[in-house]
C-alpha cells in the first residue's frame, strides 16, 4: 500500500478486528482519502479519517459506485427520475448528466440490488436492471461484495 499510495512520511498498519485495520498516515492522509475508495487484491479498501475519540469499528462502510440502468429509455430518465432511483438504492451522488449511469453510495454490508420495479405512471410498472461498474469480488448468489460464489 505504501508504494501504491506513494506515501512519503510513513505508514503504520494495526489490525483492529476481522477485516478491520487501522492505517496511520503522517501528512499523506488527505491524498489517500480524496482518491479512494481503493481496491486491493480485488477487495474494497474503504477509508475514512478517524477522529481521536472514535473507535475504528464505528466508521461507515459505504462505497461510491457507478450503476448502469437498463430497461428504460434514456429520454424518460430525467434528473428527477435518476434521483428517485438512486435514493431508492441508497444515496444518490450523481453529479454528471449521463442519462443511463447513476453514481450512488452503497452500504457494502448489504446485498446489491439487481434491479427494481419502477412506476412510470398510474398503473404501469417496468423492471429496471442494474449493472455495477468496477466492483471488486462480488457474489452473484447472495449479492454481496467481498467474496465470490465459490466462497459463499
Amino acid at each position: 500500500m505504501k508504494t501504491l499510495w506513494r506515501v512519503k512520511y510513513g505508514l503504520k498498519i494495526r489490525e483492529e478486528g476481522s477485516n478491520l485495520f487501522l492505517l496511520m498516515l503522517n501528512h499523506d492522509d488527505v491524498k489517500v482519502l480524496k482518491v479512494g475508495p481503493w481496491h486491493f487484491y480485488k477487495h474494497i479498501l474503504l477509508s475514512e479519517k478517524l477522529e481521536e475519540e472514535k473507535h475504528p469499528s464505528t466508521i461507515s462502510l459505504y462505497k461510491a459506485a457507478f450503476i448502469r440502468v437498463f430497461g428504460i429509455h434514456y429520454l424518460c430518465l430525467s434528473k428527477r427520475v435518476r434521483i428517485i432511483i438512486g435514493e431508492s438504492i441508497d444515496k444518490y451522488l450523481n453529479k454528471n448528466n449521463q442519462h443511463l449511469k447513476l453514481r450512488v453510495s452503497i452500504d457494502v454490508r448489504r446485498p446489491l440490488w439487481r434491479g427494481m420495479k419502477f412506476s412510470m405512471g398510474l398503473s404501469e410498472k417496468i423492471w429496471l436492471s442494474f449493472q455495477y461498474e468496477r466492483l471488486p469480488n462480488f457474489c452473484h448468489l447472495c449479492g454481496r461484495t467481498g467474496h465470490t460464489i465459490k466462497e459463499c
